[in-house]
């Protein structure tokens, strides 16, 4: 892990920045909801509800099969976060 880039959370911590974000989503769909529409909204606080349980993206490996085990003996991989069960993830529906 990068120190200057990442920063590592306690669970409290991410629980608390998790509730904050949704907090602030949810203002800002009350400010602008003239403009997306009562559908949207209601859309994107459905999501919102239903991810609050598992707020967090999901972290996990793929390995570069097409790439063949490398000089080390190993697979290459290859990092990724999906976010299908974090709090923002239906904003990106849309």
């Amino acid at each position: 892990m990068t120190e200057s880039v990442y920063e590592r959370m306690s669970l409290e911590e991410a629980q608390e920045a998790a509730k904050d974000l949704q907090t602030k989503i949810l203002k800002w769909l009350d400010d602008y909801e003239h403009v997306v529409g009562p559908k949207v909204k209601e859309y994107i606080e459905h999501h919102m509800s239903t991810n609050s349980l598992s707020p967090f993206g999901q972290f996990y490996i793929m390995y570069k099969i097409h790439k063949g085990i490398g000089e080390n003996g190993r697979w290459p991989t290859r990092p990724v976060c999906s976010d299908v069960t974090s709090i923002p993830h239906a904003l990106g529906n849309l």
